[in-house]
């Protein structure tokens, strides 16, 4: 689900040197007016149904992990030559779906 367009500019009215600042100041400035109503909830709360039907008052937390591949295999407990992600085998990393690494 698209939830929102980033402007994509190169932000030719500023010198080189301040094109990168502003390009993050940009994303940040963005992301924080997107987020803003889940900042707002997990300070106030939200009132929600639960599965049980019960209403429950929520504070919803956003949280994010970034690993590189080797990170994402070690917190995972995979091998290397596996993906941290889904069931692929490890000789047919990198393959499409529909072909057979036995015509490799």
């Amino acid at each position: 689900m698209l939830v929102v367009y980033l402007p994509v500019t190169k932000l030719e009215c500023f010198t080189e040197k301040r094109q990168s600042n502003v390009t993050h100041q940009l994303f940040h400035r963005c992301m924080d007016s997107l987020l803003e109503p889940l900042k707002l909830a997990g300070k106030e709360g939200k009132e929600m149904t639960c599965a049980d039907g019960w209403v429950c008052e929520v504070y919803p937390i956003l949280t994010t992990y970034v690993a590189d591949f080797p990170e994402q295999c070690l917190v995972t407990c995979c091998l290397e030559s596996r993906c941290p992600q889904c069931l692929v085998l490890y000789n047919k990393c990198g393959l499409p779906a529909w072909s057979d690494p036995q015509d490799q």
